[in-house]
């Protein structure tokens, strides 16, 4: 009997292992993505799944995301990956880049700025 019951005692803790390193921080991970979700409002600039940074323009069960120069993309709820600034945080690039002795670029735009730093990234 005391085999038996050393069996069930090391099954049990088994499962209560794969329950606390697989199945809670699994748990945790799709909370917060669906609290991320929730609390998805316009004027958030947000990157996709896809790696696309863009400012959500409208938000039903698709979201439409001004990626740059007027252009705008919907894409699903889900592809929204996480929420780079939220609405009304204050901070965009065009600030930043003046702040630095950068050209002031708050006539282009945040996204005239984003392109900018891509391009001489590939210089």
């Amino acid at each position: 009997m005391n085999t038996q019951s050393s069996n069930l005692l090391f099954i049990l803790a088994m499962l209560a292992i794969f329950y606390f390193l697989v199945l809670r921080p699994q748990q945790k991970r799709a909370k917060a993505q669906r609290d991320l979700l929730d609390a998805l409002s316009v004027g958030d600039e947000v990157v996709t799944i896809g790696g696309l940074y863009g400012r959500v323009v409208s938000v039903d069960e698709r979201v439409r995301i001004e990626v740059g120069g007027g252009a705008w993309i919907d894409v699903a709820r889900q592809a929204v990956a996480s929420i780079v600034s939220p609405a009304g945080s204050g901070s965009n690039g065009a600030d930043e880049a003046t702040e630095d002795g950068g050209q002031d670029e708050t006539d282009a735009g945040p996204d005239a700025s984003m392109a900018a730093k891509d391009l001489e990234g590939r210089e």
